[in-house]
């Protein structure tokens, strides 16, 4: 499955916020590593923002990840529970990685 360039460094940094070495020595792998073809569009422009990589993460891994981004996600509400910007964000890439997860 892939996924695009923003989800994965946003990932990575909260990763390694938590210093989980061996997870973010992967996440750096498929960053490195795992960069998937793109076909070429005329007029498109190309930055790293558009790419995307084929992640190859255990299910455990792609947990844990899930669990960071859950916590981040839940530590942003307002006063009456409802989800911050910042809040919303993480909620995107908790999607982004459960759609991974479940393969859709």
């Amino acid at each position: 499955m892939l996924l695009d360039y923003t989800t994965l460094t946003v990932t990575l940094k909260e990763v390694a916020f938590k210093k989980e070495a061996a997870l973010q020595a992967e996440l750096e792998r498929i960053l490195q590593q795992n960069k998937a073809d793109q076909p070429a569009t005329p007029n498109s422009p190309v930055s790293k923002a558009t790419h995307y990589y084929m992640v190859d993460l255990k299910p455990e891994q792609v947990e844990q990840i899930l669990d960071i981004l859950f916590e981040l996600e839940a530590s942003h509400v307002d006063e009456d529970g409802e989800a911050t910007p910042t809040g919303s964000f993480y909620a995107t890439l908790v999607d982004k990685w459960m759609a991974l997860k479940y393969g859709g």
